[in-house]
């Protein structure tokens, strides 16, 4: 509806949302929604850390990736009212860290980019009933590749193909998306820096934008049939961690 913002809060494990004016201002926070629990990874999950929030098409619900309790909390959404309430708590691997996620098919299908085990899932989405399904799961870094955290995801304009970006392995995973929304793996490319915490491909769909974070610089990779080529070039930019087109 435009008429409401969502906001994840890392650090304290909460949800928070905003009134947006018709001057585009946020009015004072409405809602505030505090997660509870922990996970196997006592470095990263000593507590709950919600990481991203996606509105479901139909508004009627809000799903946040908790990192920090391996969870896809499904909220119910009042379009009118900007009220919050908890629909469904989705359990994923334990360890896995959901931090990224992406809407396809109409939004009958949610992909997350699982953080700390480096793999990317499919959940079917029932929209009437506001239920996650899982529907299986894909790594985004070869066997023994070694350290690596995974950071964000996203579909091509035609949904064909879906991107995942590496931080560790310092690369964007490429699968190409099969008619029923199963992953192939379709190969690996440098995301031409260190550490790519965010991307985001070009309005036109002929480059993806990389955000390489501790190389402090961002990327530009060339896309063409789905299959993103080596970096053209960057340009500098201190610690970037998040590319948004308007």
């Amino acid at each position: 509806s435009g008429r409401w913002l969502f906001a994840s809060n890392y650090g304290s494990g909460s949800v928070a949302v905003f009134p947006i004016k018709e001057d585009g201002s946020l009015g004072e926070r409405h809602t505030l929604l505090q997660h509870e629990g922990s996970g196997p990874n006592e470095a990263r999950q000593e507590g709950a850390h919600a990481h991203s929030a996606i509105v479901a098409a139909d508004n009627r619900f809000v799903i946040v990736a908790d990192l920090g309790i391996d969870s896809l909390m499904v909220y119910g959404f009042d379009a009118t009212s900007g009220a919050l309430s908890l629909h469904e708590q989705v359990r994923t691997a334990p360890g896995s860290g959901p931090r990224h996620m992406a809407w396809a098919a109409g939004g009958t299908r949610l992909y997350v980019a699982h953080e700390l085990d480096s793999t990317v899932g499919l959940f079917r989405y029932d929209g009437a009933a506001g239920k996650l399904t899982p529907d299986g799961s894909w790594p985004t870094v070869p066997t023994g590749a070694g350290y690596n955290d995974v950071a964000d995801i996203h579909l091509s304009a035609d949904e064909q193909w879906l991107y995942v970006s590496n931080r560790g392995h310092n690369s964007l995973a490429v699968f190409a998306v099969g008619a029923d929304g199963a992953l192939t793996p379709a190969g690996h490319v440098s995301c031409g820096g260190d550490w790519p915490r965010n991307f985001a491909l070009a309005p036109g769909g002929g480059h993806i934008l990389v955000a390489n974070q501790r190389s402090d610089a961002v990327a530009v990779l060339p896309l063409a049939g789905g299959q993103p080529g080596a970096s053209l070039g960057d340009t500098a930019v201190p610690g970037p961690s998040c590319i948004q087109f308007a």
